[in-house]
Order: structure tokens, then sequence, then C-alpha cells
């Protein structure tokens, strides 16, 4: 066998018979080359190995290059050590023992109602209110025998218009957690609380949209005024086999049934739907849910799940608490007056050792459009 020296010796001389001008067999060189670093490779391999004996390393490698390799060192190393404390004849002893982590956080369920994929929305920024306008009134014309410049003249009162308010409030939410979480565990907390403090208005949107009281937050459904044209308020006896065509057929425009309606209401109430039943014993209604279960069609009939509504049997008008909602959402109008502010804060509790974060949005809404909404109650 050639010594290093010899092999890097021969690669030179190839190297100038190469680059000469003499002819010379290139396969041939190409194949000696070949020969020459499979035996330059065997000899790195017996100096690396004769290195690891005189170190006490076994198989030439360090423990800790061996250990990445093996199957399963990651796992092991996302392991965290804690200290257990076990009860002897004479006393207590503390131990240390391998305790798997994950890496993840399992989350919640849902709990923002997409309702907010169906309302209205207008980017306001920079506003401090805005008013949406809407229509109260048609024109009719008129037979012959009135002059014709009159039947395109429309006065001023057969059209009326009126506008609904809609003023800024502001949603906020801040919490603080320990530095550890993001430095000493290998579970992902911090990510989810920054997740979590994102959505938070998003969730709390979802709810006011029902219930906002138009004082300290924004005008709800349940809040609109029946005065103006906008909101109706029905009494009903119970969820029986003629509710849903009482709804569909009993309100709205009297030339057609709207199909941009939808309906609006707790789990407890789709279930009482879905406990309906013929005089076969069959369920009445047929209830197909969307991939996300927040919304769905009932008899082909559009739903949107909300916890905010009311139970049937806790409705009540004059509480203003309703267990149904029959609604042209997308009149419902959210406006955004500024562009949502998400802060994280590593100084704000310094000598605690916690980060703080904040989230804030200005937000308003309010129902536009003449019987748009018919709110059910029992009571």
């Amino acid at each position: 066998m050639k010594t290093r020296k010899q092999i890097e010796q021969r690669k030179l001389e190839i190297r100038n018979l190469l680059t000469g001008s003499e002819d010379v067999d290139v396969d041939a060189l190409e194949q000696e080359l070949t020969e020459l670093d499979a035996e330059l490779a065997k000899i790195e391999k017996r100096e690396k190995l004769a290195k690891g004996l005189e170190a006490g390393v076994i198989g030439g490698e360090e423990p800790e290059t061996r250990a990445a390799n093996k199957p399963g060192f990651t796992e092991l190393m996302n392991r965290e050590v804690r200290s257990i404390t076990i009860a002897t004849g004479t006393g207590n002893s503390v131990i240390t023992s391998d305790i798997g982590v994950s890496t993840d956080v399992i989350g919640l369920p849902e709990n923002a109602s997409c309702i907010l994929d169906f309302i209205g929305f207008k980017n306001m920024h920079g506003a401090e209110s805005y008013r949406q306008v809407y229509q109260l009134t048609r024109a009719e014309a008129k037979y012959a025998g009135i002059p014709a410049d009159k039947l395109t003249q429309l006065p001023g009162t057969d059209i009326l218009f009126d506008f609904v308010e809609i003023p800024k409030k502001k949603f906020a939410l801040s919490t603080v957690f320990p530095k550890e979480y993001s430095k000493l565990t290998k579970s992902n907390y911090e990510a989810t609380i920054l997740n979590e403090i994102q959505r938070a208005v998003r969730v709390k949107l979802s709810h006011e949209v029902i219930v906002g009281d138009g004082t300290d937050g924004i005008i709800g459904l349940a809040k609109v005024p029946t005065t103006k044209g906008i909101a109706k308020d029905v009494i009903l006896t119970t969820i029986n086999d003629t509710t849903l065509d009482t709804i569909v057929y009993g309100f709205g425009s009297e030339e057609m049934v709207e199909a941009n309606r939808m309906l609006i209401m707790n789990k407890a109430t789709l279930k009482a739907f879905n406990d309906v039943k013929n005089s076969d014993k069959k369920k009445l209604y047929e209830i197909k849910l969307n991939a996300n279960g927040g919304c769905g069609t009932i008899n082909g009939v559009p739903f949107v799940i909300n916890s905010a509504m009311s139970n049937v049997a806790d409705s009540d008008k004059a509480a203003a608490k309703y267990f149904l909602m029959y609604a042209e959402l997308n009149k419902y109008m959210l406006c955004e007056f500024a562009q949502p502010e998400f802060e994280l804060s590593t100084d704000a509790l310094f000598l605690n050792d916690m980060d703080a974060v904040k989230t804030t949005g200005f937000y308003g809404a309010n129902m536009a459009g003449l019987n748009s909404l018919v709110r059910f109650a029992i009571k």
C-alpha cells in the first residue's frame, strides 16, 4: 500500500501529464486517480481510528457525536429533567428523572363565532365615527293625466332616507407571563399566549355583535332599536313543525323570499330544531353543517351558531334576550377605525422577570336597512 506522501506525489505527476502537450491515455489516468482516492480514504480512516484509541474514544467519534447519530436522540434531548422526592425508611431522597415534554401545545375548542365572516365591513381608519345611510321608501309612477315632466321629477316626499350612527369603541387586552416560558421550556407556551392575545379581539367582537349594549360597547343586534324600521320583535310559543315556514315566508320583502337572510341561534336552539319530528317519528328538519361546524343550513335555510344568543326557555323580549334572529347580516356594518395593534414588551416588568403583551383595536357596528332584522323570543 502506498503512503500518503506517495499518493500525493503521484497525483501531482498525473496533473502534469494532463496539462502537458504529450499524448496520454486519459481514461487510464482517470481510473488511476479513482484508485488513489480510495487508498487515501483508507489511510485517513486508519489514522482517525488510531487517534480515537489514543484518546480513549471508541469508534473515533466524540460521545456527543455518536449520541446525536443514534435514533431517538432528538426526542431524548426534548425531555426535561425534573427532581423527584422519594420517601424512604430513614428520610427523603431526591433523584432526577427524564420526563418527556411536548414541543407543541394542544389548543382549546374554537370560541369565536364565524358570524364575523357574514357581516358587512368598512375600513374607516382615522375616523371618529361613521354614518350609514339607508332608504326608507320608494316612489311610484302615476297614470296619464299628470304632466309628463312630473313622472320623472320625483318629489322629495316620495323617496325618504335615514341613517344610523356607528361610534368608535376601543377594545384592549393585556397580560404578562414569566420569561421562563420562552427561555427554559421545550413547550411552545410563548407562541400560544401571543396567538391567543392576537385573536382575543375577534372572540370579543363575535359575541358583541349580538349583545353589545351600544354604550360601553358596539351596538349589537339585540340592541338595534325598533323605532327606525330596521328591527322587529316577534313572540313565538315554541319551536315546532311550522316555525321555519313562519319565519321564512312571514318576514322580509312582499315580492320575494330573500336568499341572503340567515338564522342566528346557539347550539341549544339548533338542537331544538333537530328534535322536532313528524307524525312518523322522523326528524322534520334536515340540518347540514359546514366543514368548520359553526354554520350550515336547516332545510336549505342558512344559519350560524353564536353562543351569545339566549336559550329558548330564557328568552325575553323585554330584557332584549332573544333565542333566534333572522337577519340580512351583510347590512350589519362593522367599522374598523384603526389598524389593530399588537405589542410585546420585555422591559415593562424587567425586575420581575416578566414579559408583557398587549393588543388594541377600535371598532364600531350597527344595523342599517329597512326590515333587515327580525328577533324572536318566547315571552
